[in-house]
This record gives C-alpha cells, structure tokens and sequence, in this order.
C-alpha cells in the first residue's frame, strides 16, 4: 500500500470531515 503524506490542511480537513459525521450519524458507522 503507497504511503500517503498529508499536509497540515488536508489534516485538518480529514478531521473537520470526521466531526462532522460523528455529529451526524455517529462513532459507530463513523469508524465503519
């Protein structure tokens, strides 16, 4: 699997998305 580097936005775009949906569906399917 190639690596992926990130930089300091995406990451906290990727984080931003995670709140997000954990605001609306949950940890559970979050994580799924």
């Amino acid at each position: 699997m190639k690596e992926i580097e990130l930089t300091p936005k995406a990451e906290e775009d990727l984080e931003a998305i995670w709140d997000y949906s954990f605001r609306q569906i949950g940890v559970v399917q979050v994580d799924a």
